[in-house]
């Protein structure tokens, strides 16, 4: 049983941020969680809409994500794993959520593809190990169970299936 009456999602890097907009769309019970996207493409984070707030990432810039999280219970860090920004950023989200008592912290992550190569597939799982450790519960979409005919659209809706069922219980 999951308090949904304070919530944050952040959705961290490209897929993150994909990731977080599926769930606003999708998830009935997320639809007046606060949204947060953070990326470092200005021309993508304009797209999740003003009403929201969007962090551009750059190197001198500091973002206070405690200061993010207080006073909600319940965070959503949503991102891809196997690249630069949600393998490295999301740990760290999850930390802060840890370290400001969040009562529920929740990762909702993708995998990449086995085609996208060894490294980026190892810097995945060396993400979810973090993940794994810190988040209460772990929402893990493997691209590799996705049909690449059909690659976003069913992205979108298996996320957002997981999520569902997980908030349903």
């Amino acid at each position: 049983i999951y308090d949904m009456d304070n919530v944050i999602i952040i959705g961290v890097g490209g897929a993150g941020c994909n990731i977080a907009d599926s769930c606003r769309k999708e998830c009935p019970k997320l639809q007046n969680a606060k949204y947060i996207y953070v990326d470092k493409d200005a021309m993508a984070i304009v797209n999740h809409g003003s009403e929201y707030e969007c962090i551009l990432l750059t190197e001198d810039k500091d973002i206070n994500f405690c200061e993010l999280l207080r006073g909600y219970k319940t965070v959503f860090v949503c991102a891809g794993l196997g690249g630069e920004i949600g393998s490295e950023l999301s740990p760290k989200i999850l930390e802060y959520a840890k370290a400001e008592s969040l009562s529920t912290i929740i990762a909702v992550v993708s995998t990449p593809f086995s085609f996208e190569g060894v490294a980026r597939n190892e810097k995945a799982q060396m993400a979810l190990t973090r993940v794994n450790s810190i988040a209460h519960k772990v929402i893990v979409q493997d691209n590799n169970d996705i049909p690449q005919e059909s690659m976003l659209p069913e992205m979108d809706r298996s996320i957002c299936n997981m999520v569902n069922e997980l908030l349903s219980k």
